[in-house]
């Protein structure tokens, strides 16, 4: 038998045993259509949504001289996803000028991007380094191995006969490089 309000339809004598509370749910962001009666709530949604939006100055400067209890903030914290304002909440022991952790928090927020782009583009460069470091080495590859069939060419054509200028032609080479290899033997 389903009581009036309920969720889920369940037995009477089942039923009795919970407990069907009201609950209120509303959206942080949408937060500022409300009319918070407990000053703290207010500033939580009140920061927490200026937050989202972007309004990280208009917080600086609407609470610039307010002190806020070390759990308000840890709360902001959770909300926003700052793991910063949660540790600066659950490690204060008094109350934590907004303006004072606001700025601590932009300044932690610019050294953890600042990090991660030294990051980024330490790993680009050794990307680029490694791409460019196997150009080059494929290419001296190549040109020792080119090297060392001239070499091979040369000794071979000279065990068989020809002459120092012949092989020279063949190659492009001078006849002064051709003799170097002939008596590098």
């Amino acid at each position: 038998m389903k009581r009036d309000n309920t969720i889920v339809d369940m037995p009477e004598p089942m039923a009795k045993l919970f407990s069907d509370y009201k609950m209120n749910l509303l959206q942080v962001r949408d937060s500022g259509k409300y009319t918070f009666n407990n000053e703290d709530v207010r500033t939580v949604f009140d920061i927490s949504r200026e937050f989202f939006e972007g309004n990280v100055e208009a917080v600086k400067e609407r609470y610039k001289d307010k002190n806020l209890q070390p759990e308000l903030v840890a709360v902001i914290g959770k909300i926003t996803e700052s793991s910063f304002l949660m540790k600066r909440g659950a490690r204060g022991r008094g109350p934590i000028n907004v303006c004072t952790a606001l700025e601590s928090w932009i300044l932690e927020e610019f050294k953890k991007g600042e990090q991660q782009g030294f990051a980024k583009g330490k790993q680009q460069g050794f990307t680029k380094g490694e791409q460019q470091g196997f150009a080059k080495g494929e290419k001296r590859g190549i040109d020792l191995g080119i090297m060392q069939r001239d070499r091979e060419l040369i000794l071979k054509w000279t065990a068989l006969g020809y002459k120092t200028h012949e092989i020279a032609d063949l190659l492009g080479f001078s006849e002064e490089e051709v003799r170097k290899v002939q008596t590098e033997k």
